[in-house]
């Protein structure tokens, strides 16, 4: 009986042999690595929208954006009402700091899918770096209403709130975080906030301070 690591040798370029190496390099997040099977299997089926999501979102991993984009944009060619590669656009648009043109794209996708938190969470997270908090904010609470187990959402709620001087507001979102969160650095930095925070309210609170 053959073993695995026979039938990965004799077969290399089987679609179920590359989507077990792909799967293998995800796992323990070796991401260019994933490009040549993912590509192979691309030449298989070039209209596959997924695995052009797969490569677009492996080269974005690598800071390719270049080349994250070009498969977006063939998603988009393929699937003109499917917000997925609208949304991948903004997100990879948004990372190169090209903040207008991923609000613009942000915007399309959550347009076509209003009920996506997770594409609300990414247009607020444009809207903040363009320095408008109270938009920012709005998208946040549509987020977290639409998803209310984003322990990122509420981060990045809390941080806009901060910066804008809402000090007080921000606690309940760092509880949040640390509640729902399962990053080890952002919780002992949300604990250290949240202690922070209260220690100053208490103090503002106390009139013999």
């Amino acid at each position: 009986m053959y073993k695995l690591g026979d039938v990965l040798a004799d077969q290399p370029d089987e679609p179920s042999v590359l989507r077990l190496r792909i799967a293998a390099n995800l796992q323990l997040g070796n991401y260019p690595q994933t490009i040549p099977d993912l590509s192979k299997l691309i030449q298989k089926d070039p209209y596959d929208v997924g695995l052009l999501l797969e490569r677009g979102a492996m080269y974005a991993r690598i800071e390719r954006y270049d080349k994250a984009l070009a498969d977006f944009n063939r998603v988009v060619a393929l699937a003109p009402f499917d917000p997925s590669g609208y949304e991948r656009m903004g997100a990879v648009e948004y990372e190169a700091g090209n903040l207008s043109i991923a609000h613009r794209d942000l915007g399309i996708a959550l347009s076509m899918s209003p009920k996506d938190g997770q594409i609300a969470r990414e247009l607020a997270d444009v809207y903040a770096s363009q320095g408008q908090a109270g938009q920012a904010v709005a998208l946040y609470d549509r987020s977290i209403h639409l998803d209310p187990t984003s322990a990122r959402t509420y981060a990045a709620r809390a941080a806009v709130l901060r910066e804008s001087g809402q000090t007080d507001a921000t606690i309940p979102d760092l509880q949040k975080v640390l509640v729902l969160t399962g990053d080890v650095q952002e919780e002992q930095w949300a604990e250290r906030l949240l202690d922070s925070l209260t220690a100053t309210t208490k103090r503002l609170a106390d009139p013999r301070d």
